[in-house]
């Protein structure tokens, strides 16, 4: 993880979908809401789901199908989303991330 000013630690997210557009985009609108809603800084991408490799990521996520796709092949921690337009469903998610618990004790 990034050093911060003021020692928080950066997280590096991914936001994946299909083709890299439209979800991807959405999901990580509603992620930057969400972490500012936490006081999380963080590093934030999206790309498709065949740029997957390309990246470096602690946290990759997308929605259910996108996810199984790539299980298996990084180390990231995932997170499968069932309704990626639900913010409430991405903050619930992302407050139960082994990752984000680490940087928020």
């Amino acid at each position: 993880m990034d050093e911060r000013k003021g020692g928080t630690s950066m997280i590096r997210f991914l936001v994946v979908c299909t083709n890299g557009l439209g979800t991807s985009l959405m999901i990580r609108l509603n992620l930057q809401t969400v972490l500012a809603e936490i006081g999380l800084p963080a590093d934030i991408e999206h790309t498709d789901v065949s740029s997957v490799h390309l990246y470096q990521p602690e946290v990759i996520i997308g929605d259910d199908s996108v996810v199984d796709s790539i299980r298996g092949r990084t180390e990231a921690e995932l997170i499968s989303l069932a309704h990626v337009a639900d913010r409430a469903e991405l903050k619930q998610a992302i407050l139960a991330s082994t990752s984000i618990q680490h940087v928020l004790k």
